[in-house]
């Protein structure tokens, strides 16, 4: 008999620690929202909001081409 209370109350527990992982984690990290003109500049090493002339994408701060589509 003490065994079933055993293995139902470690089932009530892992439920339970489920339960608070699921809805309780805090440990998700916030992503950083993107605009959809920013893209990873190589020479600048950072994201920087890009410029279309002509059908071509460049990086705004050093002009770096990006190609035609985002």
């Amino acid at each position: 008999m003490n065994g079933i209370i055993w293995i139902g109350g470690f089932f009530t527990g892992m439920s339970f620690a489920l339960f608070m992982t699921i809805f309780f984690d805090t440990s998700k990290k916030k992503k950083r929202k993107l605009k959809p003109t920013d893209l990873y500049c190589f020479e600048c090493e950072i994201e920087m909001p890009v410029k279309e002339k002509n059908g071509q994408f460049y990086c705004s701060n050093c002009g770096l081409y990006h190609g035609r589509k985002i």
